[in-house]
């Protein structure tokens, strides 16, 4: 997963997958799921570190998948990568 400017490029580095050893969610037709979603705020980090940027989405792929689908959401992010990521995503929890 990664944010994406308004001509689809990667803004930023990828959204840092938080480790887990849950196994393998199945989900049947017309049930849903979850994950957490991280983003650190870049107003704390104001500057050459960061450098605050507008994008309109995240490009989200799919678990086996190689196409990306697109969530709009017009946000501020940092540009420039960090090891640990500025954004975290974790494991698939629950069905509903």
């Amino acid at each position: 997963m990664f944010f994406a400017d308004d001509k689809g490029h990667q803004i930023g580095g990828p959204a840092r997958q938080v480790p887990a050893d849950l196994g393998v969610a199945t989900l049947v037709p017309g049930t849903s799921t979850s994950a957490g979603f991280l983003l650190f705020n870049d107003q704390v980090r104001e500057g050459a570190v960061c450098q605050p940027t507008q994008v309109i989405g995240l490009r989200v792929y799919p678990p086996d998948e190689s196409t990306a689908l697109f969530v709009a959401t017009a946000t501020r992010i940092c540009a420039v990568p960090r090891d640990n990521g500025w954004a975290s995503i974790e494991p698939v929890s629950g069905q509903r």
